[in-house]
């Protein structure tokens, strides 16, 4: 696929009708795949990629979720306000061209997405056509569903993304935006939404066959459910919400801290030492509370049972004596059964009973014993079990208790130097502009660490109502197992039924193997991108839970939260990269804003192996700091051609030229 012309008519910063030529150019005998745009910040970068994605998903472009007076609102706004003429536009329109080659034939498509507002509401009209002529058969709907098709919106996503969606992977402890990215890659975003369905109807079926008790106590189950789900949500949601503002405010802390950093004051020396050890130390107890609150997901927490693990570890041992006795009185009475048939032909019949009832009494003790219902065995597990959950009580969990304990003193011996240092830095400075800074800093820190503690809380609610949710969604299923005999033989559940096994055994099977593909494309990608040449890292993901776990060229363990904050942004790209090519697409890559966190070499590597070699179309949105000079220079032979976007503070509105910032084309 290739982007040909996106074109613009009064639609957000633009005024009036523009029209960006897209299409790579083969010079030299070489094609050169970049397209540059630049422009400062609010000039209108953003509004490009917004403006492809919306042309291509209209609703779906603003989320999975967004309602269609959401949608409504958000056309209206983006018909762009003229300052000075006395009627403002009030239809906008985008239109994209771009070959597309299906099942081995080259085609150009058309797609011409135009809004209107009439009578106070928005009328949306969108046509598709195909080597210039329309596809009359197409509704909106129809169109949109050909769109999908063409382009599923969950691959698109891999190669339209900005510098934010690299942030958020760049900063993901949790595994779950790797694991959207995934699931939409392969499609298992639609399987699951299937899954569900199936599920709904499945219930809805065996209730109709189900006894009335039965229906009504499902019915109550499910409302407790649907209820515990959205106190779920509400707490995800506030999570977000949470991030975003602690997101917010290491920013500030960032632009405070390099504020600081050019107050050059009679102590700066001091200061920068000082400050250099409170990095050290704040990564230290960054990562010392990340192994906390991974021991805490584990097996610590039932370290507070330890009583009841210890009276479970002698029912397990008490179980496993009555297990072996029962065994030997099976013998017992197997053998004293034939023994009357073995006796009858070594001796006189006539002593036969007597030698039995001698024999009988003989076991007699041990059958009694054998026999007594005190003896009964509580867990009923298999040897190999027993000696699993033997190993948990008696190794793991104290394991666990004891790198707690050894990672909480490490914790407040860094707690105790940090304050330490906070109190050494500010007696470094003898100027009141820097001790104010430090002051702010100080409280933006410890609001930081107060929106922390309380996303963890937000989190570890979100798990509790999570586990609620489960825990009665086992009560429905052991419900409907119940009444399984009932609906066993209507042939749609049982058809039903096994198609979600199905479908969750192909969403298993499928992770699995695209995981792998995926984690030796993310070797590669990172290799080639990072600035140290000693560092090789590979990634293995797990399939459950997608937490990345990193290992080194010696395959010691690494965590994320170990890199730089640099390496933390090429990690990011370099999952996005794998994502794609994981993917087997031929997509041009759009991407906003990709430089602003990282430092000169990381970006030099970026534009070195990176943007020329990450497709066949790459169009870059950048400021003149992130592609500054040296880097134009070293883009040039790939760049096709360079727009300068420049905002007009006088009529409110973008206006595009030929070349880049300092250059014209």
């Amino acid at each position: 696929m290739i982007l040909k012309t996106l074109t613009l008519c009064d639609f957000g910063l633009f005024q009036g009708r523009h029209t960006f030529d897209l299409t790579p150019h083969h010079r030299y005998g070489h094609t050169r795949p970049i397209i540059l745009f630049g422009g400062l910040n609010g000039s209108g970068k953003t509004t490009l990629l917004t403006a492809i994605r919306l042309a291509f998903y209209g609703k779906q472009s603003l989320g999975q979720m967004v309602s269609k007076k959401s949608y409504q609102q958000f056309l209206q706004e983006a018909i762009h306000r003229s300052r000075h003429d006395l009627v403002s536009p009030r239809t906008a329109s985008i239109e994209v061209t771009f070959t597309y080659a299906r099942q081995g034939e080259l085609n150009e498509y058309q797609i011409r997405r135009v809004w209107s507002i009439r009578n106070g509401e928005i009328h949306e009209t969108l046509t598709i056509a195909c080597d210039s002529e329309a596809l009359q058969e197409f509704s909106s709907e129809a169109g949109q569903a050909f769109l999908n098709e063409l382009i599923p919106l969950g691959v698109s996503d891999l190669f339209f993304f900005d510098g934010e969606k690299i942030a958020e992977l760049a900063e993901d402890e949790t595994g779950e935006i790797l694991q959207q990215a995934v699931r939409k890659l392969l499609g298992l975003d639609l399987i699951e939404r299937l899954r569900n369905d199936l599920a709904i109807y499945l219930r809805q079926q065996k209730e109709t066959v189900s006894p009335e008790n039965t229906h009504q106590e499902l019915l109550l189950l499910d409302i407790s459910y649907q209820e515990t789900l959205a106190k779920k949500d509400r707490e995800m949601t506030a999570l977000l919400e949470m991030r975003k503002q602690i997101k917010k405010l290491r920013e500030e802390i960032a632009q405070l801290e390099n504020l600081m950093n050019e107050d050059r004051g009679p102590s700066a020396n001091t200061r920068e030492m000082e400050r250099a050890q409170m990095e050290r130390l704040i990564v230290d107890k960054e990562r010392l509370e990340n192994q906390q609150r991974e021991l805490l997901g584990g097996d610590f927490p039932l370290s507070l049972v330890q009583n009841q693990l210890t009276q479970l570890l002698k029912q397990l041992e008490r179980d496993t004596v009555l297990k072996k006795r029962q065994g030997v009185t099976e013998v017992i009475q197997d053998r004293l059964s034939q023994l009357p048939t073995t006796l009858a032909t070594v001796i006189p019949p006539q002593y036969v009973n007597v030698t039995m009832q001698t024999i009988e009494d003989v076991f007699a003790d041990w059958l009694v014993t054998s026999n007594n219902g005190n003896n009964l065995i509580i867990h009923d597990l298999s040897e190999t079990t027993g000696m699993q959950i033997r190993h948990w009580i008696t190794d793991l969990i104290p394991r666990s208790v004891g790198s707690f304990q050894t990672i909480t003193i490490q914790l407040q011996q860094v707690l105790e130097e940090l304050e330490q240092v906070s109190v050494r830095l500010e007696r470094a400075s003898d100027t009141s502009t820097f001790k104010a800074n430090l002051y702010v800093l100080n409280n933006k820190n410890q609001q930081l660490g107060e929106l922390q503690t309380k996303s963890e809380q937000h989190l570890e609610k979100a798990k509790a109502w999570l586990r609620e949710a489960m825990e009665i969604n086992r009560q429905m299923q052991s419900l409907h197992e119940q009444t399984t005999k009932t609906w066993k033989e209507n042939k749609a559940i049982v058809y039903a039924s096994q198609a979600r096994n199905l479908l969750e055994e192909f969403s298993a099977r499928t992770t699995q193997r695209r995981l792998v593909e995926l984690e030796d494309e993310f070797t590669q990608a990172f290799q080639r991108l990072s600035r140290k040449p000693d560092t090789r890292l590979r990634a293995r993901i797990d399939a459950e839970t997608f937490h990345v776990t990193l290992f080194d060229d010696r395959d010691i363990q690494m965590t994320k939260s170990q890199l730089s904050a640099g390496e933390k942004q090429i990690f990011a790209i370099a999952i996005l990269e794998a994502l794609a090519r994981t993917s087997g697409r031929k997509l041009p890559i759009i991407i906003d804003t990709p430089l602003g966190r990282l430092d000169s070499k990381h970006r030099s590597k970026l534009v070195q192996h990176y943007f020329p070699q990450a497709s066949h179309q790459v169009i870059i949105l950048s400021t003149d700091t992130e592609i500054d000079r040296d880097f134009y220079q070293s883009l040039s032979p790939n760049i096709s051609r360079a727009f300068h976007l420049e905002y007009d503070p006088v009529n409110g509105c973008s206006v595009a030229q030929q070349g880049y910032f300092w250059r014209d084309e």
